[in-house]
């Protein structure tokens, strides 16, 4: 069935983290349906960004599509591919709220229109940090010297400087490969080293590195104590099969905000976004890389509904309601910042 066109103001979508990705013609994205928002308002993820769509037939919460991109005369158009099993028809723009306060703000800062001037501005919301000019600035600076590891940098540097802390170029570098999961790369010790001084020191984020590993032993190995000896090569007594990041973000009260975990496990990549208040788990936001390289849609679909409905039979089986998610990588890695809100009265933040 072929759906309508949805159409958007350029102009939108790049301060909304869309058109920041360099979209062109032709191009294709994920659209997400995450959430109902009563009658025929749903929430959709487009590139990483939530936006508001209005769909005429009910949508199913997790269903996703794949959209083209045709640009004219300064409008977007996601245009629904025809050969996908959808049967909404969606004929209504998206909405945005808050980008021209956004906009005026980062200007009123000093900071340019860009992904990595919202993460900053977000990290400081994050961590509930007094908006300085010159402060935000700097950090900006020092972070596009790590290049591609800007954002991963930015992050980084607003820990230590919320901890009061400095770090070498070369101690900050090893750290990002790190958290950026070049392992083969990085230098191990240098990196642990940093880590375990940021650990030290209070504040609101900590990181906790982590391995998964195979442990064999043989199964009629016992010595004389009666305890299981490991009588395998030494090569074969550890299988590394994955490892990652756990990052804790804590409040004020020095309670669990949000625990954010990245791991690489044998050829996949998973992200788990787990959201607390006062200490309780109320949410998990997730992704996993190989559930995207799927190209049937059906099949993508149903490969996330299964994931969602498996972890909500374990909660229920210990009697717990928690709100789970699918979502875009970009919504919940490295600090996972990317959701907090700036509110605006009367024009003040």
């Amino acid at each position: 069935m072929k759906l309508n066109q949805i159409i958007l103001q350029s102009k939108l979508l790049s301060h909304n983290g869309i058109a920041r990705q360099n979209l062109k013609n032709g191009n294709q994205v994920l659209v997400r349906i995450i959430a109902h928002k009563g009658g025929e308002k749903y929430e959709a993820s487009v590139a990483g960004a939530r936006i508001q769509l209005t769909a005429k037939h009910p949508m199913k919460i997790g269903s996703s599509f794949i959209a083209n991109i045709s640009a004219k005369n300064g409008i977007i158009q996601l245009v629904p591919q025809d050969n996908q099993n959808v049967n909404q028809n969606i004929k209504m723009p998206f909405s945005f709220e808050n980008t021209a306060n956004n906009l005026a703000l980062l200007q009123s800062l000093g900071l340019p229109e860009d992904d990595l001037s919202m993460q900053i501005l977000q990290q400081f919301k994050q961590q509930e940090i007094k908006f300085d000019p010159e402060i935000m600035q700097n950090l900006r600076k020092k972070a596009l010297k790590f290049g591609d590891k800007k954002k991963t940098a930015a992050e980084v540097l607003m820990l230590l400087l919320s901890k009061k802390m400095n770090a070498s170029e070369e101690e900050i570098l090893q750290l990002l490969k790190e958290l950026n999961g070049d392992f083969e790369d990085r230098d191990k010790e240098k990196a642990f080293e940093l880590m375990n001084k940021i650990n030290e020191r209070e504040g609101e984020w900590f990181f906790i590195p982590f391995e998964i590993v195979n442990l064999e032993v043989e199964k009629n190995g016992i010595d004389d104590l009666g305890d299981v000896k490991n009588t395998l090569p030494e090569e074969k007594k550890d299988s590394l099969l994955g490892q990652g990041i756990i990052r804790l973000l804590f409040d004020k009260a020095e309670r669990l905000k949000m625990m954010n975990i990245h791991c690489r496990y044998e050829k996949g990549e998973y992200l788990f976004n787990l959201n607390f208040t006062k200490g309780q788990l109320e949410s998990i936001r997730l992704n996993e890389s190989s559930i995207l390289e799927i190209a049937e849609q059906n099949i993508r679909e149903q490969k996330i509904e299964e994931i969602i409905e498996n972890l909500n039979k374990r909660f229920i089986a210990i009697g717990k309601n928690i709100q789970i998610e699918w979502c875009e990588r970009s919504e919940i890695e490295g600090p996972a910042c990317q959701n907090e809100k700036i509110f605006f009265v009367d024009g003040d933040v």
